[in-house]
């Protein structure tokens, strides 16, 4: 193993959090762009209108 990959392992290591929130971003993304039918896309879209509703009505 690299002292790179050491180094990149311990901060991963270090930062789990972070770590999980990017993994997820590069899944979904991927997901919608190399597999989501226009049926997952339109889903997808109506649960982010209820996220978005919801950070507004917390915010008032």
């Amino acid at each position: 193993m690299t002292e790179e990959l050491k180094a990149n392992r311990k901060w991963e290591g270090k930062n789990h959090d972070k770590t999980k929130h990017d993994t997820a971003r590069r899944q979904a993304r991927r997901y919608i762009r190399d597999f989501a039918t226009e049926e997952d896309i339109s889903e997808l879209k109506t649960w982010i209108e209820l996220v978005e509703q919801r950070k507004n009505e917390e915010i008032k």
